[in-house]
C-alpha cells in the first residue's frame, strides 16, 4: 500500500525532470508578440561642442548660488527642528534659538538674492545706457 505510492511519486518526478531538460521553445509556443526591431541612426558627436558646466555664468553668481543653497538648507533645518524641540522636548533654550536662527537665515538669503538682482539690473541698465556710476559721480 505505501510502497505503491512511492513508485507513483518517482514516475511523476521523472516526468518533471524530463520536461525541464527540454529547451523552453520546445515546451510551449510563444504566446506574446514578436519583439520589435528598431534601426537607430548613428550620430556624429564630434560636430557638437559641449560647454563645460559653469562656463556661461560669472563667478559672482555661481558663488552666490551655492552660498545661498547652504544658507537655505540651514534655515530649513532650523525652522523645522526648532519647534520640534519646543513641542516634544519642551526645551525652549534650544528650540527658540534654532527657530530664530532659521528665520534670520531666510532673511539673509532673501536680502542677498534681492541685492544681487538689483546689481544685475543696474549692470544691465549701464550696458544699455553706456554710462557708469563713475561717469555720473564725476559730473
Amino acid at each position: 500500500m505505501f510502497g505503491d505510492e512511492r513508485e507513483d511519486d518517482e514516475e511523476a518526478d521523472e516526468g518533471v525532470y524530463n520536461d525541464l531538460s527540454k529547451e523552453p521553445d520546445e515546451l510551449e509556443p510563444s504566446i506574446g508578440p514578436d519583439l520589435p526591431e528598431v534601426d537607430v541612426p548613428e550620430v556624429d558627436e564630434t560636430d557638437k561642442e559641449m560647454p563645460t558646466p559653469g562656463e556661461d555664468i560669472d563667478r559672482e553668481t555661481y558663488s552666490l548660488f551655492w552660498r545661498l543653497v547652504l544658507v537655505i538648507d540651514v534655515a530649513l533645518f532650523a525652522v523645522a527642528v526648532g519647534p520640534m524641540f519646543i513641542y516634544f522636548e519642551n526645551d525652549w533654550n534650544v528650540g527658540l534659538p534654532l527657530f530664530l536662527l532659521g528665520l534670520a537665515s531666510f532673511g539673509y538669503a532673501v536680502s542677498e538674492y534681492r541685492s544681487h538682482q538689483a546689481r544685475k539690473a543696474a549692470e544691465k541698465n549701464e550696458e544699455t545706457d553706456g554710462t557708469t556710476h563713475e561717469d555720473l559721480a564725476g559730473e
